[in-house]
């Protein structure tokens, strides 16, 4: 008996847990699955539901535990679609069309999230992964894919203001990594550095998620922003710092105190230590 359990604390310091060894492979499966794309991903997302049918554990604590945004995020994706599997078909035999919507395209994306927002209030992670996939699911899992081609777009962008109105803690971290155009735009690092500014100062997608960062409203967020908010701030492009400033304002709390100051500290340009002055004296004041 002795030398078995030996036997069983020496296997599990060389190999880890039977349980650590699951969650390893289901990490390295469902990283792979990240890395599909079109019909592949959705064949492999189908094979991690199945999975999670078969038990949902795993999954659970690989959602606990796990520092990758992208395996965390596909894995609380695959549940929604499992638990609310009747609430994403009727969502997707009702879905909204969003052509006609508002008379300008910046309230056309406005209105189009709140439509969209209210028609899935129920099933948030299924449009975050319509946001994140949108051209992986399109010619799979889009009913009206005419529709969805003509405004996609439009489409995409509707649906990050939405993710944003219904406050999607979940998408925090995907809408960080799309505040990058590179996310979004194709071949974006081999762009001349014209174009990467115009992208950077006037695209209508980075608008959109800016907004919808501001309205999930996460301190956690702060860091990203202010980076984002210094390289913009001495360009003459107001929407842009408009609306970096906006949802700035409404992550930061006075948690955020000390990173604030300590920009204040290193920044070179007089425009930020400007707006960083007045944002910590709100902060302080309690007056945000």
């Amino acid at each position: 008996m002795v030398a078995l359990l030996l036997l069983t604390i020496v296997f599990s310091a060389c190999f880890g847990s039977p349980q650590h060894s699951v969650q390893l492979g289901l990490e390295a499966q469902v990283r792979n699955v990240v890395n599909l794309k079109d019909s592949a991903y959705v064949d492999g997302r189908k094979g991690l539901e199945a999975q999670y049918r078969l038990d949902s554990k795993p999954f659970d604590q690989l959602i606990k535990t796990t520092s990758d945004w992208k395996v965390r995020l596909l894995c609380q994706i695959v549940v929604e679609r499992v638990k609310k599997s009747n609430n994403i078909a009727e969502y997707l035999r009702t879905e909204p069309k969003l052509v006609k919507l508002g008379r300008g395209w910046e309230e056309r994306y406005e209105v189009g999230g709140r439509v969209l927002a209210e028609h899935g209030k129920d099933i948030p992670l299924f449009l975050v992964e319509r946001l994140w996939r949108i051209y992986d699911l399109s010619d799979v899992e889009l009913v009206d894919w005419e529709h969805v081609r003509y405004e996609q777009y439009g489409t995409e962008r509707a649906l990050a203001r939405a993710v944003g109105y219904l406050k999607v803690v979940e998408a925090r971290e995907l809408l960080e990594a799309e505040l990058n155009p590179s996310f979004y735009v194709q071949d974006f690092d081999k762009k001349s550095p014209k174009e990467q500014k115009d992208i950077l100062s006037y695209s209508h997608m980075r608008l959109q998620v800016i907004a919808a960062i501001g309205e999930i409203g996460s301190a956690l967020s702060v860091p990203i922003l202010l980076n984002a908010l210094e390289a913009q701030i001495d360009e003459e492009t107001p929407t842009i710092f408009g609306s970096l400033a906006m949802a700035l304002r409404q992550c930061a709390d006075r948690s955020v105190l000390p990173q604030l100051r300590e920009k204040l500290v290193a920044t070179k340009s007089a425009a930020m230590r400007e707006y960083l002055e007045r944002l910590i004296q709100r902060l302080e004041q309690g007056t945000k």
